[in-house]
């Protein structure tokens, strides 16, 4: 059927209200308004047209067509007007009824305790207009109470919502929407380093308060979950991302990934009280699910998967319930009980006093120059060095954004080498050099601080292009084949990530032990040689 002009005019009108952004730092010129306008309605518009339409849609929506955004651009001319949609005023567009507004409050009071600000900022207008509507409604007037008689209270310790990035949120939202890759700077919980890292997303999961991307890592197959309040800075690289196990979200959530860390499914028997059985009733472990009549309390007997929210869950049941089978989880449990009472027997001056915190050893891999061309000179000189002379002492740098802000996004694999050997590597730590992806040439352990020298003359004697340093003590000088992993990462990379899913409960030391039997070397040799070292650094400090 022919458009006639006022079609036209009502087409042209509505494509220019989708094309304003809701973000004041993203609002359009009038002349990329025109452009991208003759784009979506493939057409010319002139200038005049589109200066009368902006000015309508601004008298008609006049609290939230606006024209005064911020361009970061250093190149935009003042005085230029920048055309947004202010999400955070309600509009009379869609409009909503009463049941609408009522529902879209209740979702707002389940909603805040769970998603973090960045994300409910996105329905900031919907929450508005609910209120409104509901607030000014002539055809039901007891519809004003009813944010007074709707509450959500979480099962669970009520905690605050981590922070999100607005700009990591959206990024990698657009990611995930596309099937593009992602390249971020994660901060990992424990040690707070920042490490980068290419992913490759697979989609987000809410778990409580904590939003997580799933995604495997540079080019490894399995899938692990990435918190996105840790992702400080993250990029979208427009390549589309590659999934050598290709699983969909379901499946991998199916599987109990979410759970973290499970090793299996466990047939669980414990004694339960009356109270925690009359609770499970209701809100079942499992399908498998029996609760047998005993003296004083219940049997529980569920098939369930062993994971740490298993174990997280018993001990935080206390006294209602005793684990009797599998042995393996019953001692576990027993033995983290144990420890709570003695913890609790002590005085509280005395535990202060005597606390020490530990630190915990990791275990890199770091290539001793390409095709561990350095590696005998390493060995004997008692060494590990890296390149990258062009950027100078690390040290000079406070944090990992300001060394990543220095070299730019094209060198984030580098600043993130340069950043662990200086800064994450610790006194105490173990090094496997490495040989391409499917040797190990030696094993040794930390011994020192980071060094850098200026020149090829100051220091010992090295490799000319190597001046970042790291001193070691060398327990073996082999090569080895990989039997369980192959190298595939940077220059220095933990090795949790290159055992990538052979990494559960156990199977760290299990892959280490295989590695240190081929070198005649065992676990407890490897322990209390790392403790002689830390202990000799720390009285030599």
């Amino acid at each position: 059927m022919p458009q006639n002009s006022t079609t036209k005019a009502l087409i042209r009108v509505w494509s220019l209200l989708r094309l304003l952004p809701s973000d004041p730092n993203k609002a359009k010129s009038r002349e990329t308004l025109e452009q991208e306008l003759a784009e979506e309605i493939e057409g010319s518009v002139s200038t005049r047209t589109i200066n009368r339409d902006l000015e309508a849609l601004q008298t008609v929506f006049s609290r939230n067509v606006k024209c005064d955004g911020k361009n970061p651009d250093p190149k935009y001319k003042k005085g230029l007007e920048l055309w947004y949609w202010d999400r955070t005023e309600s509009g009379g567009i869609p409009g909503i009824t009463i049941t609408e507004a009522l529902s879209i409050q209740f979702i707002q009071k389940l909603l805040t305790p769970l998603l973090p600000e960045a994300m409910l900022n996105s329905l900031q207008s919907q929450f508005v207009q609910a209120e409104k509507t509901l607030g000014t409604s002539k055809y039901d007037p007891a519809a004003a109470n009813w944010p007074e008689k709707i509450r959500h209270v979480s099962p669970h310790l009520d905690i605050v919502p981590p922070q999100i990035k607005p700009e990591v949120l959206e990024t990698v939202q657009t990611a995930v929407l596309h099937s593009q890759q992602l390249e971020v700077v994660y901060r990992t919980p424990h040690d707070q380093t920042s490490t980068y890292k290419v992913l490759h997303p697979l989609g987000l999961v809410q778990r409580g308060p904590i939003t997580y991307l799933v995604a495997s890592t540079f080019n490894y197959p399995d899938f692990r979950t990435y918190a996105l309040h840790r992702i400080s800075h993250a990029r979208n690289n427009h390549q589309a991302v590659k999934h050598t196990h290709p699983v969909t979200l379901e499946a991998y959530i199916n599987s109990g990934a979410m759970q973290f860390n499970i090793t299996g499914t466990v047939l669980l028997q414990a004694w339960v009280s009356k109270k925690l059985a009359d609770y499970l009733r209701e809100t079942k472990l499992s399908p498998t699910q029996e609760l047998i009549p005993q003296q004083n309390g219940f049997l529980l007997s569920a098939e369930v998967q062993d994971s740490w929210q298993l174990h997280w869950w018993l001990l935080s049941q206390g006294a209602e319930i005793e684990v009797i089978k599998p042995e393996k989880l019953r001692q576990e449990i027993s033995s983290i009980v144990l420890q709570t009472a003695t913890r609790y027997s002590e005085t509280t001056g005395s535990v202060i006093a005597e606390h020490k915190q530990t630190q915990s050893t990791k275990i890199w891999k770091i290539a001793p120059g390409e095709g561990s061309c350095y590696w005998q000179q390493c060995y004997t000189k008692g060494y590990i060095v890296i390149g990258w002379n062009e950027y100078g002492s690390i040290k000079h740098y406070d944090n990992f954004d300001d060394l990543l802000e220095k070299m730019g996004w094209h060198k984030a694999r580098t600043c993130s080498t340069l950043w662990d050997f200086a800064n994450t590597l610790k006194v105490g730590d173990i090094v496997i050099a490495s040989k391409g992806r499917y040797e190990a040439v030696g094993l040794g352990i930390i011994t020192s601080d980071y060094h850098y020298y200026r020149n090829p003359t100051s220091g010992p004697t090295r490799p000319s292009d190597m001046n970042n340093l790291r001193y070691v003590k060398w327990l073996a000088n082999q090569t080895i084949a990989l039997s369980n992993w192959d190298f595939d990462s940077p220059t220095v990379c933990d090795l949790g990530v290159e055992l990538g899913e052979n990494l559960l409960i156990g199977d760290e030391d299990r892959c280490i032990a295989e590695l240190l039997g081929c070198w005649g070397l065992t676990l407890d040799v490897l322990n209390s040689e790392v403790n002689l070292i830390i202990m000799d650094y720390e009285r030599n400090s």
